[in-house]
């Protein structure tokens, strides 16, 4: 969060703020001589009157507890101030009303001194929705209201950060994208040569002993699949591998040559590239890997007279070739490839909201809003990560669903050549009359056509991903058809705010680290208090001092696996340094979640640790014992302090977490090759008392452990010291500064091109008209990546010659796009060239422009940029609409007024039989509950159509039936539909209920008949709230005026709750409760949308919807005696057909069936099971297969779309 000081009004000094923190010395020692005072006031948010607060319901919906806790701990010592919130994002639709009011609003917080929130996103989405405004519109209303609100209230805004470098980090770039989006450059070429290249990697024999000595040297990690089909791609890794090794040259050149040869790559993908002779090859080949060839030499290639001859298309060529390119000779495949998944990039399955991969924070730790801004290492990160995790449920159903709507022709050939990605040298000796493919499909146990596939068996489906999900040309199939053609597309312009846009106001902000300092935007300053100067060093001294325990032991690791690896640093330690502490800082357990290393601590049975303390999915800490038993750490007897207790600290967690630990207690800091300082010092420092009694043991894994001797100048075998160790780390973090130059140099080039637009706007000339004419063009920057950025010099140069003549091409470039005309524009030109020899200048004195040479694309191509997930993801055209431009709300249901009746009329006897008969006085109207009868009355319920009709019993009142105004907007309506809570029960029995003593009074299975069996006669009317509060008290009286008459009668009329387990809460006025019938409740659950029914509910259920579960055998079949025999006589049914994959029953036993031929179903229990199929049997109704219907029921009635795990999904799913 940010809080801004919107700075004094003239007339006394009280003032405003913005602040991010919750600190309250940080902002007192800020604030201190400051010369400005906080006005008293009480806590409150901004009056409920206002229209700027009933324009944002965000703010107008918090609870107050949420609203005020941030308040209530950062202003302690500030005396209470009042506190305002402006969220803000691109969503948010603006005209001039609701600007004035936003002003209007921050003006009252600045004359009272108050304080408003905001995050940094906020503020930069509120900076960029200026200048969307203003190039859409630049002399409209709302543009010149826009800039008024910052030129006249923002612009004296002094803003507070916490952890200010994390907000100003250079990789933390939010961006809106303009324009209409368009396919990338190459568009389906771009993906598909990187398709072969990875078929090439797995293929390839010459390709794979290169990797085979790569991976002998220490150099890459190659890991076959543990289940392998064939079709797998090997988990690759490069561990280090210089752009000027001449092994990754050779590997290049390999794969290069094969994907020009003929009869190495798919014609189908590269098209006609082996129609060209030999020697062209050869020279397209010499282009694509060297780096000092020029768009000159490729022009000389296409324009041959082979080429011509050779009759290809030559745009597609020229597009293959310098994707090709810039996969090699810019350095893009090899720099892929050093990523470690699910650690710094994946897919992210937690939200969703990419398919494509995006870079990670930490393991098992998808960022929010970041992605890779280059096209071609996103897609090749992508492939990785589909390559390496396979296609999910989801993904494969819905490539399923995809394959099914193919030209049969197509399926076929589709299909085939899935099998052929998966063939085996076995596989090449078929049997007689049998083809390659069909040996394939029978070794994996697959269909041996296209027509076998069916996504609606699902035995068939998890047959199938398990065998496929993995297989690469699967996996193409999936990104090429569902995921690339959209998620790749770009816009062709962008506006940015990065850091140097939240510093070009007054800002003042804390930070523990103080590493990054140099690359911080200009003008942007770090003080270092006296009483904090000593935290850096007292963190080294601890591992060094050995007054103070020191120095901390350093211990290689040889395992790779996770499981191995945590076995190992647990148990080699164990005698010397009893770890109680896990600080997985390297995240060397990739691929386990935090629950399964705390199982895998458990079961090392010679340690017996008492119980493990983790962080789980939901962020809350977690203690898990030896007997399984899951606790929270706050209601847990067990603590971190307790002897016998183990905590392990995941990568993300090892920042920020504080537990307090035993005085002696051992913590095991895992370090990898990327290792920083700060990050390193973090990690030690979790242990709050080290150098006090508590110690740490630093272990490398074997990468790691090589990288540090190979830079000290030791053999492999030596020990590494801690001084070595901590001198290593050190330099690393100098590296990783010295990479971060040429990213700070181009975000300051933009912002100085910008500059003069932000200073014209915060000095009010913008919103008055005096601004020259078209200066917000100058916020406006090319978004979209052209394959040509490939066919210039792609050689790494000098960093002191290559990041001046970079910055300076974003300044040419920026205002030739701008287009800008007048005597103004050269002083502009020359005020964003002064900022830029500033920048220069700075990075020169600072030693930050060296000799070494940089790759000219190294920084782009791993550049992550925020990005806004708005609409335009799904649009194709976001932009064309005006911002100015409201969206129309959703328009409200118009409420209908409840009837009332005569209430006391439930108590006659025939109060169901009057109530059928249409308006008669004081009785209600009753309906059945169907489609149409909803539909009548506006309530639109599709998936009832496709189910049995509900019986004739289950009734429902006009109020119940019409909660709001018949309005035709399909399904939108089922959400006015009334939940099923309170119903009435009237129902006939001969005799009184029975309940065994062993039973408590009102458990659900009480009753007096079979359960399952035919229940007694009853009718249940569904109620409203309404109709249920004023019938509760008329049947509480008829208790008190019950006569002989009454006790005598064997009418049952009671209140029921649908979620009462028994009858406990039901209201009866004569006699004893009765219990709501298995069959009845089911209906009434399944009516609401419930997904969780007792096993006698679930199986009445089954008998409505038409399905047969094997349990449901037992008792009506003579041969189903026990459970193994009813599932033989149910899976024969389903291998017959008779039933579907979950047991519904599509058709009857018939003759031909012979069940009894195959010893499973004697032939005098066929008519037994006959005669319960045909109970069953829907098929006259017309009916199929009700998983999908139940499933859409559920989602209109809940609004939500899965019941992952409930007896529902057990009964559908069987």
């Amino acid at each position: 969060m940010v809080v801004s000081w919107l700075g004094p009004p003239a007339s006394h000094k009280t003032c405003a703020l913005r602040l991010s923190s919750s600190h309250r010395a940080r902002i007192s020692a800020l604030l201190t001589g400051s010369g400005f005072e906080f006005a008293p006031a009480c806590i409150c948010g901004s009056p409920a009157t206002s229209s700027w607060w009933n324009a944002w319901p965000e703010v107008r919906d918090l609870d107050r507890p949420a609203r005020f806790s941030v308040a209530g701990v950062v202003f302690a010592r500030l005396n209470a101030c009042r506190l305002y919130l402006l969220p803000f994002n691109r969503s948010k639709r603006l005209n001039e009303d609701s600007v004035k009011a936003i002003a209007a609003q921050l003006s009252e917080c600045r004359k009272r001194g108050a304080v408003l929130l905001m995050t940094e996103e906020e503020v930069k989405s509120l900076q960029l929705k200026l200048r969307e405004c203003c190039l859409k519109s630049p002399t409209s209303g709302l543009s010149r209201e826009f800039s008024r609100l910052f030129s006249e209230v923002l612009s004296s805004a002094v803003d507070i950060f916490d952890e200010v470098d994390e907000a100003l980090r250079l990789n933390n770039e939010q961006i809106y994208t303009l324009g209409e989006r368009q396919a990338l450059d190459g568009e389906s070429l771009r993906w598909r040569v990187q398709f072969e290249v990875f078929r090439l990697l797995k293929e390839d024999s010459e390709a794979k002993k290169l990797l085979e000595k790569l991976c002998s040297l220490h150099a890459a990690e190659l890991y076959e699949p543990k289940a392998s089909t064939g079709a797998e791609f090997p988990n690759l890794r490069f561990v280090q591998v210089q752009r000027s090794s001449c092994l990754w040259k050779q590997l290049a050149s390999i794969l290069c040559g094969c994907l020009l040869q003929s009869q190495k790559s798919s014609a189908n993908r590269l098209g006609s590239l082996g129609k060209l002779p030999p020697y062209i090859r050869k020279q397209l080949q010499e282009f694509i890997l060297d780096a000092d060839l020029s768009q000159d030499k490729l022009d000389a290639i296409l324009g041959s007279p082979a080429c011509s001859e050779a009759a290809v298309d030559t745009t597609e060529l020229q597009h293959a070739v310098l994707t090709a390119r810039g996969l090699f000779a810019g350095d893009i495949m090899r720099a892929a490839l050093h990523k470690r998944h699910r650690v710094e990039f994946g897919v992210d399955n937690v939200t969703h909201r990419c398919k494509m991969a995006i870079p990670f924070r930490y393991k098992d730790a998808p960022s929010e809003r970041t992605e890779f801004g280059h096209p071609d290492v996103a897609i090749a990160l992508t492939l990785r990560s589909y390559y390496e995790d396979g296609l999910s449920h989801e993904c494969f159903r819905e490539l399923l669903d995809m394959f099914e709507e193919l030209p049969a022709a197509q399926r076929a050939e589709l299909y085939q050549c899935w099998l052929l990605a998966a063939v085996q040298e076995s596989d090449r000796r078929p049997s007689a009359g049998e083809s390659l493919e069909e040996a394939v499909a029978k070794r994996l146990g697959l269909p041996k056509s296209a027509a076998g596939l069916v996504s609606d068996d699902e035995r068939l489906f998890q047959l199938l991903w398990r065998q496929l999900a993995l297989n690469m040309r699967v996996i193409e199939t999936y990104l090429e058809e569902v995921v690339f053609p959209k998620e790749t597309r770009q816009f062709p312009h962008k506006v940015s705010a990065s850091g140097w846009d939240l510093a070009a106001g007054c800002l003042r902000g804390f930070s523990g680290t103080a590493d990054n300092r140099q690359v911080l935007p200009l003008g942007v300053c770090q003080y270092e208090p006296e009483s904090l100067k000593h935290t850096d060093g007292y963190a080294l001294r601890c591992l060094l001092d050995p007054d103070m325990s020191g120095p901390a032991p350093v211990v290689g690791l040889e395992a790779t696996a996770a499981q191995a690896i945590l076995r190992e640093l647990l148990l080699s330690s164990a005698s010397r340094w009893p770890v109680s502490v896990l600080i997985d800082s390297g995240a060397f357990l990739t691929g386990l979640s935090n629950r399964a290393v705390a199982e895998a601590c458990l079961g090392i049975q010679e340690l017996a640790f008492r119980a493990v303390i983790y962080f789980g999915e939901d962020g809350k800490i977690w203690v898990l014992d030896r007997q399984g038993r899951q606790f929270l750490l706050a209601k847990s007897p067990l603590q971190p302090a307790d002897q016998g207790v183990f905590t392990y600290l995941d990568d993300q967690h090892t920042l920020g977490t504080d537990l307090r630990f035993r005085r002696e207690a051992v913590g095991a800091v895992t370090v990898s090759r990327k290792m920083t300082k700060d990050r390193l010092m973090q990690a030690t420092m979790r242990m709050r008392s080290l150098g006090k009694g508590q110690t740490v043991v630093l272990f490398l894994n074997g990468e790691a452990r090589r990288q540090v001797a190979q830079d000290a100048g030791l053999p492999e075998e030596q020990d590494i010291r801690t001084d070595l160790l901590l001198f290593w780390v050190a330099s690393n973090t100098a590296q990783q500064l010295q990479t971060s130059v040429v990213l700070w140099a181009l975000q300051g080039a933009s912002f100085a091109v910008r500059e003069p637009f932000v200073q014209h706007i915060s000095k009010g000339a913008f919103g008055s008209g005096t601004a020259p004419a078209g200066i917000e063009k100058l916020c406006l920057e090319p978004e979209a990546f052209a394959l040509s950025a490939y066919s210039q010099q792609l050689a790494p140069q000098p960093a002191c010659e290559d990041i001046p003549k970079r910055a300076k091409a974003v300044l040419a470039a920026t205002f030739t796009m701008a287009g800008l005309r007048g005597d103004k524009v050269e002083g502009l030109m020359q005020q964003a060239k002064n900022t830029i020899d500033k920048q220069l200048a700075y990075l020169t004195n600072n030693g930050l422009l060296l000799q070494d040479t940089v790759a000219v694309s190294s920084m782009d191509e791993e550049q992550e940029r925020e990005r806004e997930q708005e609409k335009e993801r799904e649009r194709e055209v976001e932009v064309e609409q005006e911002v100015c431009q409201e969206d129309p709300e959703p328009q409200p249901f118009q409420p209908l007024k409840e009837h009332v009746w005569d209430f006391s009329k439930v108590l006659e006897r025939d109060f169901v039989r009057r109530c059928s008969k249409r308006d008669v006085p004081g009785y209600p109207t009753l309906h059945t509950v169907t489609a149409e009868v909803l539909e009548q009355h506006g309530l639109s319920l599709p998936p009832l159509r496709g189910l049995r009709r509900m019986p004739d019993d289950i009734l429902v009142t006009q109020n119940w039936l019409c909660s709001v105004a018949i309005d035709r907007r399909g399904t939108e309506s089922a959400q006015c539909l009334r939940p099923v809570d309170v119903f009435l029960l009237f129902k006939q029995s001969t005799e009184e209920p029975y309940f065994p003593n062993f039973l408590p009074r009102g458990h659900p299975f009480c009753f007096s008949y079979e359960p399952g069996g035919a229940p007694s006669e009853e009718a249940v009317v569904l109620l409203s709230g309404m109709e249920a509060s004023r019938l509760l008290p008329v049947l509480r009286r008829g208790l008190e005026r019950q006569t002989r008459a009454h006790e005598v009668t064997a009418l049952a009329v009671q209140l029921c709750h649908l979620h009462d387990p028994g009858v406990a809460m039901a209201v009866c006025p004569w006699g004893s409760p009765r219990d709501v019938s298995f069959r009845t409740r089911a209906l009434l659950k399944l009516l609401n949308g419930d997904s969780g029914y007792w096993p006698e509910e679930r199986s009445e259920l089954g008998k409505f919807l038409g399905i047969l579960e094997p349990q449901t055998l037992q008792g009506h079949v003579d041969v189903c005696s026990s459970e193994r025999a009813s599932r033989e006589v149910w899976d024969a049914l389903r291998d017959k057909d008779v039933l579907s994959w979950n047991g519904f029953v599509k058709r009857l036993l018939m003759p031909s069936d012979f069940l009894h031929d195959v010893d499973v179903l004697p032939r005098d229990s066929e008519l037994q099971v006959h005669n319960l199929l045909k109970g069953l049997c829907m098929h006259g109704e017309g009916m199929s297969n009700p998983k999908k219907c139940v499933e859409d029921l559920v989602k209109l009635r809940l609004q939500i779309a899965s019941y992952r795990g409930s007896s529902l999904e057990n009964l559908l799913l069987s």
